[in-house]
């Protein structure tokens, strides 16, 4: 007799599936939201920092300009007119076009804002603008050799200190908006290190190296006001926004107002009925 004949196969028991938890319908509602605009964030959160980058551009207009007009005037030491003239010109156009960006930007209505559109859309007129400004750092590099040492010795060492004043700039107007702040900052950066890389000297090479540490640098300050930035902005929101044991204190609040003015209507309904009878 074989023992095999008397074990049957059994179908193996799977666990139960867990029952399917629904999401609540505004955390649904949020979610297509960030499909739809391309964020990460919900897009009220985005759209409150693109206007805070926008009213950061629009409430200090000249002050770019104007530092960029310093900087063409002692550019003059190393540069040609010509050539100084250019990047000014490219420099104010540039700026022209993104201040009339972000004006066209809080002149919309809230519901024809898309905010991962506008995102990329400032990114894009950003990099021009970081492109322009980058144009310092190789205006005169052609003529470097037809002026006094001392002169080649203060036009890097000048151009690295407006580097750093341009970083800083920046990350006081872009700092909700960090891709933004790398657009308009990183083209300059690689063109000041570049030249300072190409002067192939040990103390120029350590300034490059230092233009590279010092934009790291503020990337980190610039992440950080970001983030104090969108926690203003979600507190802010929360605020202003009840709690669900809020909404059920005014729920009862109104049905005993309402319960109150019934009895009352009531009782005074029954006096009047009374008052005959006297």
């Amino acid at each position: 007799m074989d023992d095999n004949g008397d074990i049957v196969d059994t179908p193996e028991r799977r666990p139960p599936r867990r029952p399917r938890v629904k999401k609540p319908e505004h955390e649904l509602k949020a979610y297509r939201d960030r499909l739809t605009h391309g964020t990460t964030n919900k897009p009220e959160f985005e759209y409150e920092l693109l206007t805070m980058f926008a009213r950061n551009e629009t409430s200090a207009p000249y002050a770019m300009p104007g530092l960029c007009f310093i900087f063409y005037i002692a550019s003059m030491f190393w540069a040609s007119f010509s050539e100084a003239t250019i990047w000014i010109g490219l420099v104010i156009i540039a700026k022209v076009v993104m201040l009339d960006q972000c004006r066209r930007l809080l002149a919309m209505p809230r519901a024809d804002v898309n905010v991962g559109e506008w995102r990329r859309h400032f990114f894009r007129v950003e990099l021009l603008n970081g492109i322009a400004l980058a144009g310092f750092a190789l205006i005169g590099i052609s003529k470097g050799l037809e002026f006094s040492p001392e002169t080649k010795f203060s036009s890097p060492v000048f151009i690295f200190a407006t580097l750093m004043v341009v970083l800083a700039l920046r990350m006081t107007f872009a700092s909700t908006l960090t891709n933004v702040f790398l657009a308009g900052t990183v083209p300059m950066t690689v063109a000041v290190a570049g030249r300072l890389f190409l002067l192939a000297d040990p103390f120029y090479i350590a300034l490059g190296a230092m233009a590279v540490g010092i934009h790291v640098f503020f990337l980190y300050l610039t992440q950080g006001l970001y983030s104090t930035a969108l926690s203003m902005v979600e507190y802010r929101a929360e605020k202003g926004r009840p709690d669900r044991g809020t909404r059920r204190s005014f729920r009862h609040l109104g049905r005993s107002a309402l319960a109150r003015r019934s009895g009352q209507q009531s009782q005074i309904a029954l006096s009047r009925d009374d008052e005959p009878r006297t």
